[in-house]
């Protein structure tokens, strides 16, 4: 049998529940008071005006349009920009290619030069200069 101090105090499981439906009503009654101040918070918008349609006048119809073109031109002259740009990078590339099979032209012709000059020479330089010159003669024929 329980002490006489044991019988008098509640089981711990019912103090347990007990604080749980405490806390719980305090919290239903927060969301209560939260849901009421966002009321309150619409009605006072309803009440400014502040979900009413919006009126556009003739004058705010043209700066709209105004705006609307303003932009159109705008990507327009990005568009035509890019397409410079393209286009002077393609000119560019062709430039550097072009300047690099001119520097290979003029070092196979100065290797002819000194070929001539020093004809005892020409089994020495025949493998590093035969892929060249095969690619310079294809090139002759474009």
């Amino acid at each position: 049998m329980a002490p006489q101090d044991a019988q008098a105090s509640p089981p711990p499981e019912l103090l347990q529940a007990q604080a749980k439906m405490k806390t719980d009503e305090m919290t239903a009654n927060a969301r209560m008071i939260e849901a009421q101040a966002r009321q309150a918070e619409t009605q006072a918008k309803i009440q400014s005006g502040a979900f009413a349609p919006k009126q556009d006048g003739p004058e705010m119809g043209q700066a709209a349009m105004n705006a609307s073109q303003a932009d159109l031109i705008n990507a327009e002259t990005k568009r035509s920009e890019i397409g410079v740009r393209h286009q002077e990078r393609m000119v560019e590339d062709q430039n550097r290619d072009l300047d690099r099979q001119s520097r290979e032209r003029v070092a196979m012709l100065q290797l002819a030069r000194d070929l001539v000059m020093h004809p005892d020479q020409a089994a020495a330089v025949e493998p590093l200069a035969g892929p060249s010159e095969r690619k310079f003669n294809e090139g002759e024929g474009e």
